[in-house]
């Protein structure tokens, strides 16, 4: 049995919450350490300091999973705090593990289910039952397998759901600890902003380009300009000393080492083909030579007539043994010469600088911003880093206590906020979330609150109701109207687009 437990079964409930506190703040300081000579101090959170992170309208609720229940710490303003215990852990972990299963083998059967097992989080969760009555704001604080959902989105009854209830606004934090820890920044006006550093994004481009102009000051740095090299070089002063710091790029979370997980940036992805490793003194790069693809041995055909297409090229690289079959030699041609190039487990082109992305496709995690990346920055005045991208909000599950991730790091390195994705989200829906949220984010106007107000209006607004957005909104000029009404035009007028949990729910607010 852990501390946490034994204090809870002594009515040291206070005691209990500062243990659940400092196991995370352990996991963090150890992982940071690998990567900082001299990393920040991580001193102990007191229940009296957490009590102060607490307003008059703002709730906390901070859960704990052991090998038998799940526990949930209930502090409203000034400092009440209620314990809640349930057995249920079992059946959290059959519905996670069935989720990520789902998840991996089929985006569209998992998405088609979303709605259902968040219903079924809910009940083993008892949610109904622990969410404190009066309180306008939440902070929400999950343990281990809860990081995998978007517990704001969760359902109530009568079709609401937790961010109908709470309309000041639902923040999320990995922890206490690292919430006292963040720097208040009030100024708005300088972005500096990465736009589709793949070129693969069809929308991106017009979210930036909405999104810049309500920026005093805005460096942004569109596709191959968006390198590695160009951001923590050229621009890494723009980049410290911003308001805002916009990615709206490609990320992925890697949960055997969190340190490589990545947002790519421009020649981050490699393409299908596993490169090889860097060449040794003296090497010779292998020659590559274009063979045509020819079928039963039949003879080089006649020059193409016009309208014809030229016969497919398949290229023939050095390779270590058991190659595909190579097609027969032509006359005069030479076999190549065979250099055998060793692979271990996970690597690609004998380097563990690539890793296996999505889609056949690699990714080159030297050319993209990995968390050990972030964590070395030191922002000085960021009052948001959004992670417009897939999967930005995941952190590794495989440990209860860790709640390390892409958010994490930026805060940690000086943001006071951050909006991070839960899953691999739809372009167009997340650019258009992304503009209303900026439109949103008034002075004055929490990150959460804004965040909530365009995820409810999304999950309600029928097709009429984003046209006429579209359509009057100074965000959208008229080359920029067209593409959205166009989409917009697929749908009935009493259809809402982007009503399900799947559009409207990816997003949380983490920070302040």
């Amino acid at each position: 049995m852990g501390m946490v437990q034994v204090c809870l079964d002594r009515q040291s409930n206070q005691e209990a919450l500062e243990y659940a506190e400092a196991n995370k703040a352990r996991n963090l300081a150890e992982l940071i350490a690998q990567k900082q000579e001299i990393p920040k101090t991580l001193t102990p959170i007191t229940f009296s300091e957490i009590t102060q992170l607490l307003t008059p309208n703002t709730a906390l609720i901070e859960w704990y999973i052991t090998d038998a229940e799940i526990i949930t710490f209930v502090l409203t303003y000034p400092d009440v705090l209620t314990v809640h215990r349930n057995r249920q852990c079992a059946e959290l972990i059959d519905l996670a593990n069935e989720y990520r299963t789902a998840y991996k083998q089929s985006k569209t059967d998992w998405q088609k289910q979303l709605a259902t097992r968040l219903q079924r989080l809910a009940d083993i969760l008892q949610i109904t039952t622990i969410l404190p009555p009066s309180s306008t704001r939440l902070i929400l604080i999950p343990q281990w397998l809860l990081h995998l959902f978007p517990l704001h989105a969760l359902p109530l009854t009568d079709g609401e759901f937790l961010l109908d209830k709470y309309l000041e606004g639902i923040q999320y934090a990995p922890s206490c600890q690292l919430l006292q820890q963040i720097t208040i920044h009030p100024n708005f006006d300088q972005l500096l902003a990465l736009q589709n550093p793949t070129s693969d994004l069809r929308y991106t481009d017009l979210e930036v380009a909405s999104i810049a102009p309500k920026f005093a000051i805005s460096q942004i740095l569109r596709g191959d300009e968006a390198s590695k090299t160009n951001l923590l070089e050229k621009y890494l002063d723009q980049l410290e000393n911003a308001h805002c710091a916009h990615f709206s790029c490609h990320g992925s979370f890697n949960p055997d080492d969190p340190l490589k997980s990545f947002l790519i940036l421009s020649g981050g992805i490699v393409g299908e083909e596993p490169p090889q490793p860097p060449l040794l003194r003296g090497e010779q790069e292998e020659e590559f030579i274009k063979v045509p693809v020819v079928s039963n041995q039949e003879p080089p055909q006649p020059p193409l007539l016009r309208g014809e297409q030229e016969e497919e090229v398949i290229k023939v690289p050095v390779i270590s043994n058991q190659e595909p079959p190579q097609p027969p030699l032509l006359r005069g041609e030479q076999e190549e010469e065979v250099i055998k190039v060793p692979l271990s487990k996970g690597d690609l082109g004998g380097s563990d600088r690539y890793v296996e992305w999505r889609a056949g496709k690699t990714a080159d995690i030297n050319k993209c911003l990995t968390l050990a990346d972030i964590l070395l920055l030191q922002f000085k005045h960021c009052r948001l880093v959004v992670l417009s991208a897939c999967e930005t909000a995941l952190i590794d599950t495989q440990n209860r206590s860790d709640y390390i991730g892409l958010p994490t790091g930026f805060i940690h390195a000086g943001a006071m906020g951050t909006l991070a994705s839960l899953w691999a989200v739809n372009d167009l829906s997340t650019a258009l979330m992304m503009v209303k949220f900026y439109e949103l984010l008034q002075p004055g106007v929490s990150i959460g609150k804004a965040l909530h107000d365009t995820q409810r209006w999304f999950k309600s607004a029928k097709t009429p109701d984003l046209v006429s957005w579209v359509q009057e909104s100074d965000s959208f000029d008229g080359d920029r109207r067209k593409p959205i009404l166009k989409e917009l035009k697929g749908y009935n007028k009493d259809e809402k687009p982007y009503g399900d949990v799947y559009h409207w729910g990816a997003f949380c607010a983490i920070g302040l």
